[in-house]
């Protein structure tokens, strides 16, 4: 799958990969573990796109929900069914607490804030989350020289995000992308992993699901691009 993978944790990701279709895992940015937010909250994106039908499911900065990906699969699902009761459409996108009680009215269990945090993710939010609070307001928006510092180990370890392309023996294919977003990103914001055609794309000619920095990938539609 798409993100940061380093030699030295490929069995880690193993695991993960075996450990996701069982239970949750940790190890990676999306639903418990994910990066925290600018207030220490853990708010998560996730999509799912149907190659065959062409529908689409996703919700944004969704908090208290464990597998944001599930949300996503039964807004798919409804989507696919088509219009309701006096010619309802279904929605295709939900954020925030419309996507969290939408969430329990089609049975998915909230959980805990506290469940989603561990301890990896608090120490990374307050390691820089210090840094941050730390820097002068003018220097805040200056441009600096690339440089491999502590800064650039954040850059690329909050970019990470979980993405899969699926084909089944019909040819079928569906795609996803799942994540918790970027490490101190301002509460409400919502990231590719969320919008359609920019963090996953899915017909059953091509597919695609990609990852780095939100904003860009929302601005170039680039999942919808390459495929």
């Amino acid at each position: 799958g798409i993100g940061n993978h380093a030699v030295t944790n490929e069995e880690e990701y193993r695991k993960t990969c075996r450990t996701a279709c069982r239970k949750d895992s940790t190890w990676t940015n999306a639903g418990t573990g994910s990066n925290l937010t600018e207030s220490g909250t853990v708010e998560c994106d996730a999509s799912l796109m149907d190659g065959k039908t062409m529908g689409f499911g996703a919700v944004g900065a969704i908090r208290r929900v464990k597998n944001p990906s599930q949300v996503a699969h039964h807004i798919l699902r409804d989507e696919i069914k088509g219009p309701k009761t006096l010619g309802l459409v279904p929605p295709v996108f939900l954020v925030g607490e419309g996507a969290e009680c939408w969430a329990r009215d089609y049975g998915i269990p909230g959980v805990t804030e506290q469940s989603l945090i561990t301890e990896k993710s608090l120490a990374s939010y307050h390691r820089y989350k210090e840094r941050l609070n730390s820097t002068k307001p003018s220097e805040l928006h200056q441009p600096k020289k690339q440089k491999l510092d502590d800064m650039d180990v954040l850059e690329d370890s909050s970019l990470d995000t979980v993405g899969v392309v699926c084909v089944d023996t019909a040819g079928c294919v569906s795609a996803g992308s799942s994540s918790g977003g970027l490490l101190l990103k301002k509460p409400g914001r919502v990231g590719q992993a969320a919008v359609y055609g920019a963090g996953c794309y899915a017909r059953n000619t091509t597919h695609s699901s990609v990852k780095r920095c939100g904003e860009l990938l929302i601005k170039t539609l680039l999942a919808k691009e390459c495929a």
